[in-house]
């Protein structure tokens, strides 16, 4: 048995991650990651990012990119999803609204209230903001150490 994880497998791990990694390519074509809160729907990676945000200019600039989700502290339970593909923003309201309610539903019991943040977290945001869609249309990469016979 390959430790590779199942297409099925790679998206229930993908969907249900707290956290996920974005890398996306700076001007000279260097990596950047960054930890960012996600959602799939059908297939896709969804995030939510300020228009002005680095990590948005860096799409636009150059929509080559990866997304990880890891998990697991002892050897046998690490396990991992890379996947490598495409981003690019949501234009279609409906798509936008959906994604924006996906990731209200799954992480409202996370946020600090606005008006506990400073001044200058607020102002962060309420500039506008954007969806970024990942399409992993290139490859992934997946393991899990627990499907390793260790007798």
């Amino acid at each position: 048995m390959g430790v590779q994880l199942t297409d099925a497998e790679v998206w229930e791990f993908v969907g249900k991650s707290h956290t996920g990694i974005l890398t996306t390519l700076d001007r000279e074509g260097f990596p950047v990651s960054l930890p960012t809160w996600h959602v799939v729907i059908d297939r896709k990676v969804y995030l939510r990012t300020r228009d002005a945000a680095a990590k948005a200019k860096r799409l636009r600039r150059d929509p080559r990119a990866c997304f990880l989700v890891e998990g697991g502290e002892h050897w046998i339970d690490l396990k991992a999803a890379c996947l490598v593909g495409h981003a690019r923003e949501v234009t279609d309201p409906a798509l936008v609204e959906s994604v924006r309610q996906a990731l209200k539903d799954k992480y409202s019991g996370f946020r600090q209230a606005g008006k506990t943040l400073p001044d200058a977290v607020q102002n962060h945001y309420r500039r506008p903001e954007v969806i970024i869609e990942f399409d992993a249309d290139r490859r992934t990469l997946s393991w899990d150490n627990r499907k390793i016979r260790t007798a």
